[in-house]
C-alpha cells in the first residue's frame, strides 16, 4: 500500500528531507540516453533504530531555472519485518545496509529503487518537495 501525501509531508509524521542522510547509494551525475539530459542526482538509505523507520530519499539538484526536487519513501516500524524479509535479512539486520548491498550488487536499480518497494508489496508512505532555485 502506498500513500502519496501533499508536497513536503508524508504520513503526517515527517517532512521530506532536502539533504541526504544515512548511507549514500549514489551521488553524482546521471544521464538520460533518450533525452540526452543529465542530472545531479543522489540517493540515500537511512534507518532509525530509535524510531524504527526506514527512509529512502532521492534528491535531484536542479540548476537554475529548474527547481530542486526531493522525494522520500518511508517504511514504518510495523512493516520493517516485511522489508527485511524481502531483502533477505533477519530481524536484527539494518535495512539500510541491506538495501545498499542490493543496490551495489545490481539487484535493485538505482533510479528504480522507489518503485522496488511497490513491486515487492512493501507498505510505505511517500512525499515530495520542490525547492526553488530562483
Amino acid at each position: 500500500m502506498q500513500a502519496d501525501e501533499p508536497t513536503g509531508a508524508a504520513s503526517g509524521k515527517r517532512s521530506v528531507p532536502t539533504f541526504g542522510r544515512g548511507i549514500r547509494l549514489h551521488a553524482g551525475t546521471t544521464s538520460n540516453p533518450v533525452t540526452g539530459t543529465s542530472d545531479d542526482y543522489s540517493v540515500y538509505a537511512y534507518y532509525s533504530p530509535d524510531d524504527g523507520f526506514f527512509e529512502l530519499s532521492t534528491h535531484d539538484d536542479g540548476h537554475w531555472p529548474v527547481d530542486e526536487y526531493h522525494q522520500a519513501h518511508w517504511v514504518e516500524a510495523d512493516d520493517i519485518a516485511v522489508l527485511l524479509h524481502v531483502l533477505g535479512g533477519d530481524s536484527d539486520a539494518d535495512p539500510a545496509e541491506l538495501f545498499a548491498r542490493r543496490v551495489h550488487d545490481g539487484s535493485i536499480g538505482l533510479k528504480d529503487a522507489p518503485k522496488w518497494l511497490s513491486r515487492n508489496a512493501i507498505p510505505y508512505s511517500s512525499g515530495s518537495q520542490s525547492v526553488s532555485n530562483l
